[in-house]
């Protein structure tokens, strides 16, 4: 099972299971994935999946990769090797793999972020920061100078340091901001947002793809908001279960299995919302809203 990952912008830790053949990215909410970051545009590019193989498409915004090389034609993706619309990098990962931002976006020597091609660039800033040394120069020495003179008349008493989150007081703010997040995720529909004045908390029976998400909800919430009330997870995990019996295996060369409708499987054959994926010597692994081990 793989998921379109967003690693930076206004959508941080925002990921979308990729089932199906084919996702909508962009501003408008009918997108498969909606990014309202600036520049982003209304179908901003399409990913598609054929065969064994992620194609990503171009539309309305700019589409860059790590080495800042516009794309303006279908390219084919590689797993794990990240992509930019316009600011936002994605990648697509397998949804089992740990979240490695700091390793898939592409930084530049000062360990920014690069957000665009730097082409045609670079001697244009140069040329600009060589003008106002000078001034940059004058400037600090203006401020070494006001510095100095501020030691000497400030008080020993320290400032209390500003929180510069923002803050969520009460249950009705924070449920507003988490109903638009689990929107964005996709999840509204099996997560309600319950609560009282004396806390919020999350309940559901989710997929363990779904949980995973709404645990790194939980964690980015708390990264960017100061939480004034308890704000608890209860989601319970949803145990499924194959919609088919299956009355025969076969392992080895031509690995299969026979199910009770008498249809034979094999590795990457799809019956229901399920995917053959692997058959070993001791169990059979299927993959789809949840992935299911069945041992033999």
């Amino acid at each position: 099972m793989f998921e379109l990952r967003v690693l930076n912008g206004l959508h941080e830790g925002a990921a979308i299971p990729l089932t199906g053949e084919s996702w909508s990215l962009g501003n408008d909410e009918q997108n498969d994935l909606q990014l309202c970051d600036e520049a982003i545009k209304s179908l901003h590019a399409r990913l598609r999946k054929t065969e064994q193989l992620w194609e990503l498409l171009p539309g309305e915004g700019d589409v860059y990769l790590s080495q800042g090389k516009a794309i303006r034609e279908t390219l084919s993706l590689d797993l794990n090797q990240p992509f930019q619309l316009s600011g936002v990098w994605l990648v697509v990962s397998d949804a089992d793999s740990p979240w490695q931002k700091n390793g898939l976006i592409p930084l530049d020597k000062n360990g920014n972020i690069l957000t665009k091609s730097l082409t045609g660039k670079f001697d244009f800033l140069s040329r600009f920061a060589i003008l106002i040394r000078p001034l940059i120069i004058l400037f600090c020495l203006l401020l070494i100078g006001l510095a100095v003179a501020g030691f000497w008349s400030a008080s020993k008493v320290e400032p209390k340091p500003q929180n510069l989150k923002p803050v969520l007081y009460d249950a009705e703010g924070l449920r507003a901001v988490v109903d638009r997040k689990l929107q964005e995720r996709d999840l509204s529909s099996v997560v309600k947002v319950e609560g009282d004045h004396q806390g919020v908390w999350l309940v559901g029976s989710v997929t363990q793809i779904q949980s995973d998400i709404i645990n790194r909800l939980m964690i980015l919430m708390n990264k960017t908001y100061s939480i004034k009330i308890p704000f608890v997870n209860r989601t319970t995990l949803k145990v499924l279960s194959l919609p088919f019996r299956i009355v025969q295996i076969t392992a080895g060369k031509g690995a299969n299995v026979v199910i009770d409708n008498g249809k034979r499987l094999f590795i990457g054959d799809r019956e229901g919302d399920f995917t053959l994926s692997r058959i070993t010597k001791t169990a059979v692994e299927f993959t789809g809203p949840q992935n299911i081990t069945v041992k033999w």
